[in-house]
């Protein structure tokens, strides 16, 4: 591999990595335009039994109207990135926590894990899908382990 190779699959992951930052300021920030620009046109976003929502429309109103119905506070914080580029294409594994307080007014912490595929476009990484499953969402005061 050309150091030019290296240094291009180095500028990827970090512009993929910045991509996974911004999507979890646009939910925080309930920034829904801001949140489906960062997808590629007939993108998904998959929440398992919590919903599928395709495409900038419905990706726009999970972020400005379904995230907000069930949150009042939420702050994602992901770690342990594993990215691998292939050219135009990328996948990448993170786990997620996001202390939350519900619509309800319960404090609840969230972890999982999001399972990413992305492409690039006109030199911009993009997501192509988001995978996320839960591990818990646990009652603060109680925690995830149950005692």
């Amino acid at each position: 591999m050309t150091i030019e190779d290296r240094l291009a699959r180095l500028e990827a992951k970090d512009e993929i990595r910045e991509l996974r930052a911004n999507y979890c300021y646009h939910v925080d920030d309930a920034d829904g335009e801001a949140f489906a620009s960062l997808f590629a046109a007939g993108a998904v976003l998959d929440f398992g039994s919590a919903g599928v929502y395709r495409g900038h429309e419905e990706l726009r109103d999970f972020v400005e109207s379904v995230v907000p119905d069930h949150y009042g506070f939420i702050v994602h914080m992901v770690h342990n990135p594993v990215v691998e580029v292939d050219g135009d294409q990328a996948t990448g594994r993170w786990y997620f926590e996001a202390p939350a307080t519900t619509t309800e007014g319960s404090d609840v912490w969230i972890q999982g894990r999001y399972d990413d595929e992305y492409v690039r476009v006109d030199g911009e990484w993009l997501f192509a899908s988001v995978a996320a499953r839960f591990n818990y969402v646990a009652d603060f005061d109680e925690g995830w382990g149950g005692g």
